[in-house]
């Protein structure tokens, strides 16, 4: 289906040029054929920034989600390979180039330098507004992605510095005002919604998750549960009527989704390919491929997943068939269940499907304002009612808020987290943000897991180009 347009990294870069985060071009530099002329150029930009959100969404070892959830206990592998063992045995050093790779301050950079260039475009104002938003909010993304893998990082925001600039590290309170600001200023701009053409690009409403998620991380309840309520008040996400038709390929699309990542056969998600074992046989005869790695550990699993009647559990499987009579082979002698999750696609084969990439979602919503609600004021109402809801939509029991203390109803959210949001790449950010991802490392035998390791290191190229540079607490 169309989304937006990505177009290759290099159509971008024939525009910008290769730029280095501490080396950005200066405006005293830029000669008149340097800037763009026209709105195309400036489309183009923005569709080589948003290339870069794509290609950090993927299930390939390198994905940007990789390290959300195979460092926490929901994920297991099948695979023995060095790659994942790193994950889960948080055993990364400032060289792990799979921990490293996602320290990438150029691509904040540049894009910098395509909002600069596009400022200078004489083209339709309100159009070049939008896509200056765009593009800022990207940007503001990709920071938010560094912060939380790698703490307070430099973000290049002006031009004018030579090739000896070396940007000092700033401080925590710097970098989540910067992220909220930009949110905000964006929000003003950009759209609550596009035509189904344009589906994937800047919102008024991700702009609302960001701030969200900068200030739920950060502990800022009152401001999480004020823009929860913005969000909520767009009136534009609802929740669909069944948990597996979120994912379906056949309901792309659908207002539950805050912000997804297009995807079509040609340019694939390859999530089931992970998922799907060996001798899994696809009812529907789809052409599809079966590596059979990624699982949910049992523990986990039996524990959060109580009522057999859990909408959830349709496409978080514990069989499968092996055989076009429907004939299921369990999955209780292996390492886990299988988060199947998103639908086949029958214009897809074998690991390339079409179903859009999903990052934030309304639930997320609903839970955050809860868990928010619940720490200014415990168990309340409001906050009971935001779990029932998504509760009710499982098909699963209802909870009372007169059950609950303060800290049990908070421990309850995580749990309902994990029920709802798994394998989506919240777990890491939810765990250290419950104080539980050391705990849970140590559950499943990494017994040196400490403080160091809510953090990744910072690249041990970049200590070597500014040995000035603060490296993170541990390493």
């Amino acid at each position: 289906m169309k989304r937006v347009n990505y177009i290759l990294m290099a159509l971008a870069f024939a525009f910008s040029g290769c730029f280095s985060d501490l080396d950005p071009i200066s405006k005293s530099d830029l000669s008149p054929d340097q800037f763009f002329k026209t709105e195309k150029d400036v489309k183009a930009a923005v569709s080589g920034v948003y290339a870069h959100l794509e290609n950090l969404h993927h299930a390939y070892g390198g994905s940007n989600l990789n390290p959300c959830y195979a460092t926490t206990d929901e994920f297991t592998c099948s695979w023995g390979d060095s790659r994942w063992r790193i994950w889960r045995d948080l055993t990364w050093t400032p060289t792990t180039g799979d921990v490293t790779k996602f320290y990438n301050l150029n691509k904040i950079t540049e894009a910098t330098n395509m909002i600069f260039r596009a400022e200078a475009v004489d083209m339709d104002p309100d159009l070049k507004d939008r896509y200056i938003a765009e593009m800022r909010m990207v940007r503001a993304i990709l920071a938010w992605y560094q912060y939380r893998f790698y703490g307070p990082v430099p973000v290049i925001l002006e031009q004018g510095h030579g090739s000896d600039y070396r940007p000092e590290r700033p401080t925590k309170e710097w970098m989540v005002d910067f992220l909220v600001s930009e949110a905000e200023a964006c929000a003003a701009i950009l759209p609550k919604t596009y035509d189904a053409g344009d589906f994937g690009r800047m919102t008024k409403g991700i702009a609302y998750m960001l701030e969200l998620k900068v200030y739920m991380n950060d502990h800022q309840w009152q401001k999480a549960a004020e823009v929860s309520k913005k969000i909520m008040d767009l009136g534009v996400y609802n929740l669909q009527d069944t948990y597996a038709s979120v994912f379906h390929i056949d309901n792309e699309m659908n207002d539950e989704i805050v912000w997804a990542i297009s995807r079509t056969p040609s340019r694939g998600n390859h999530w089931l390919a992970h998922v799907y074992p060996y001798d899994y046989v696809s009812l529907a005869g789809n052409s599809v491929q079966r590596w059979g790695g990624f699982k949910v550990p049992w523990d986990i699993y039996d524990r959060c997943f109580t009522e057999a009647q859990d909408g959830r559990l349709e496409v978080l499987w514990s069989e499968y068939p092996i055989n076009a009579d429907g004939t299921m082979k369990s999955m209780r002698s292996d390492i886990g269940a299988l988060p199947v999750k998103y639908s086949e696609d029958p214009a897809g084969a074998g690991t390339l499907h079409g179903n859009d990439w999903i990052i934030w979602r309304y639930t997320d919503v609903l839970l955050s304002r809860a868990e928010a609600l619940n720490q200014l004021s415990g168990p309340t109402q409001e906050a009971t009612d935001l779990i029932n809801t998504v509760r009710s939509r499982a098909g699963v029991s209802q909870i009372s808020k007169d059950d609950f203390t303060k800290e049990s109803l908070n421990d309850y959210i995580l749990d309902e987290r994990f029920r709802e949001l798994y394998l989506e790449g919240h777990r890491r950010d939810d765990l250290i943000r419950h104080g539980k991802f050391i705990e849970k490392a140590k559950e499943r035998g990494v017994d040196y897991a400490s403080e160091k390791h809510l953090l990744f290191p910072i690249p041990q190229w970049q200590l070597d180009q500014d040995p000035d540079f603060p490296q993170n607490p541990g390493y």
